[in-house]
């Protein structure tokens, strides 16, 4: 019996979230009995790689460790341009697989101009995911008519959520020693630092739950270390003073919520929203992508050679890839309680465990 493989293949110089969230997809899928990430030595269609071999593969071993997924080094071992359609040849005699090649519509674009492509696309199916923000199914499958090249390719169309980043951004950013944060998977920020490929500013995310203190260690700490602030909460306030915001929160949970200068009655809002996890859903999907945006365009613009950001929610909000290194304060449950005002009692309530909060901790600061 054959066995279903999906590959996906690529420079990865360097791995981005784009290729991250690609992998991410194809192992959601539950119709693959394997799944190869498979590095390029070579691209036929592209110049010779910016990183070293044994450079990309070490940050694409690093990120796929947490993934059902093999590192396929079938391209690297083999000398001179790597051809898809010498691999499948490969994968379908060395293990009587089907091969589904996964590839961005951007590739597909080019398609015809593939090593080949007459034979390959016999001896395989094609996934393609949209990766230029420009694609058009109709006229993609068009291309497939009797007229075309292409004419037998089995293909199927994946969207996916838009990432705006390429590799070509990242080495750019990298080569200006500025920020590529938000665009790289952590895991790999430390080797690029090790192997001096990244020199830009250095990130630390200090979070935990409230009433640890995080607070005034990170303004000691950020102070120590000559490293701009950023905190969370007061970009969570700026949020509420964002007039699309305000309109979005009278429609959601009324004006009552608001003083009778359009202000917002943050503990209105608060006695809504911790009493109804629905209600605080949407506040979250709401004022998360605000805050995160923020973060975003203050790393970067900033000259700041160190970054610290605090906050309760740094993995909520979607910026953990943004630390290099990310630290948590653990207190006890008993000393947090007794710190704890009135007005703390509901966000302990709904906080996360704190079993949730060191999982991802490189370092716990009690």
């Amino acid at each position: 019996m054959s066995k279903k493989v999906a590959i996906f293949g690529g420079s990865f110089d360097p791995i981005h979230l784009g290729h991250v969230n690609v992998i991410k997809t194809i192992c959601d899928q539950d119709n693959y009995d394997e799944i190869r990430v498979i590095p390029a030595a070579r691209s036929p269609h592209k110049v010779e790689t910016v990183l070293t071999a044994e450079f990309r593969l070490e940050c694409l071993q690093a990120i796929c460790k947490d993934y059902p997924v093999i590192v396929d080094t079938c391209e690297l071992d083999r000398t001179g341009p790597s051809y898809t359609y010498e691999t499948v040849l490969a994968l379908k005699s060395q293990y009587n697989a089907d091969v589904t090649v996964w590839i961005g519509d951007d590739q597909f674009e080019s398609l015809e101009e593939w090593y080949k492509i007459d034979e390959l696309i016999k001896e395989c199916e094609f996934v393609v995911f949209n990766r230029s923000g420009r694609f058009d199914k109709e006229k993609a499958q068009l291309r497939c008519s009797k007229e075309s090249l292409l004419y037998g390719l089995r293909v199927s169309f994946v969207e996916l959520e838009m990432l705006q980043m390429s590799s070509t951004i990242v080495r750019e950013a990298l080569s200006k020693q500025v920020a590529v944060n938000g665009w790289l998977p952590r895991v790999i920020l430390p080797i690029l630092r090790k192997n001096e490929v990244l020199k830009g500013p250095i990130v630390y995310g200090i979070s935990g739950r409230a009433g640890t203190g995080k607070t005034t260690y990170s303004r000691s700490f950020a102070e120590s270390e000559n490293a701009e602030l950023i905190e969370l909460d007061k970009i969570g306030h700026e949020a509420l003073e964002n007039t699309e915001i305000q309109d979005y929160l009278k429609v959601v949970y009324g004006d009552h919520i608001f003083s009778s200068d359009n202000v917002v009655c943050r503990k209105t809002l608060g006695q809504i929203v911790f009493s109804d996890p629905d209600k605080l859903r949407q506040l979250n999907d709401i004022v998360h992508p605000f805050i995160k945006k923020v973060v975003h365009k203050i790393i970067h613009n900033s000259h700041a050679s160190k970054i610290v950001i605090e906050g309760a929610l740094i993995e909520e909000i979607g910026l953990l890839d943004y630390c290099e290194h990310y630290w948590v304060l653990d207190t006890p449950d008993n000393i947090i309680h007794e710190r704890a005002s009135k007005n703390l009692v509901p966000i302990l309530e709904n906080q996360r465990t704190r079993e949730a909060y060191l999982k991802n901790a490189d370092k716990t600061i009690f």
